[in-house]
């Protein structure tokens, strides 16, 4: 698709250079120009909700060919990053849920749904989680209660609440 739209605003330049007085030459080339940005960077945008961080940020290169818009481009980057960083937890998350350590997990899970909550597949795995955790962490409370460590205890409480509050 790159290749087209290439093709069209050099066809464009050629017939701008040999008639440079072509009625609306110049605006139609302009228009192209646009409507090729906007494919690209329409395609940037349809890949980082996809997760598909590499197409992503290589539509937002090809957008940057046609009209160097570096503010609207340069959002997408950062939504790519932070994307990839969420990823990164999410994985630290798996980890720790495979270990059995399902709170450790829901909050790994919880911290990457902060930093980019259209993550694919990380509203099931935090929906996963939720009740392991919440009866991981349940049963730690009434020993904590009978050794007289009511502060972690209410600490641990607070926790089991907005574990069962979420999602």
């Amino acid at each position: 698709e790159n290749q087209q739209w290439t093709q069209a605003v050099a066809l464009m330049d050629r017939a701008l250079v040999s008639n440079p007085k072509l009625p609306g030459g110049a605006a139609d080339l302009e228009k192209i120009k646009k409507q090729a940005y906007v494919s690209h960077r329409d395609s940037a945008i349809s890949n980082l909700w996809q997760s598909a961080w590499s197409a992503c940020e290589k539509a937002v290169k090809s957008a940057r060919e046609f009209i160097d818009n570096r503010d609207e481009t340069g959002k997408i980057l950062e939504m790519v990053e932070k994307g990839r960083a969420a990823e990164q937890l999410t994985v630290q998350g798996a980890t720790a849920h495979a270990a059995g350590r399902f709170s450790d997990a829901l909050d790994r899970y919880n911290e990457a749904f902060l930093t980019f909550p259209r993550l694919v597949g990380l509203k099931e795995k935090r929906q996963q989680t939720t009740g392991l955790a919440f009866n991981e962490c349940l049963p730690q409370i009434l020993p904590l209660i009978k050794a007289d460590k009511l502060v972690r205890a209410l600490v641990l409480a607070r926790k089991c609440c907005n574990m069962s509050q979420e999602n």
